[in-house]
């Protein structure tokens, strides 16, 4: 490794992150994180309740039902990645030094 921490995005990171800011700043660090997951929860939901207002309408029942599934899949490839993505961007603060004076 080249020196850098490697923090995953779970809620442990999220402690983590909160120790070394001196443990104030706990309910923003949780705060956000579960804004986030809160907001691709209903983004999801959001999608999936189009297609089942689509699969009402004449015409459209079964290629709206079959969406569902590519949908679903199609937003776990894109978190996953999205993921992924923020794991490598994102930049690591050096750890704090353990010299005391």
């Amino acid at each position: 490794m080249s020196g850098t921490v490697d923090r995953p995005l779970e809620a442990e990171a999220v402690t983590d992150c909160a120790r070394e800011a001196g443990g104030e700043a706990t309910s923003l660090y949780f705060g956000v994180f579960n804004f986030v997951v809160k907001a691709a929860n209903g983004l999801a939901i959001l999608l999936t309740g189009l297609l089942i207002k689509l699969a009402r309408q004449p015409g459209y029942e079964w290629s709206a039902v079959r969406a569902m599934g590519v949908l679903a899949g199609a937003l776990l490839v894109l978190g996953g990645g999205l993921y992924l993505w923020l794991r490598r961007t994102g930049s690591s603060p050096a750890p704090p030094s353990n010299t005391s004076r």
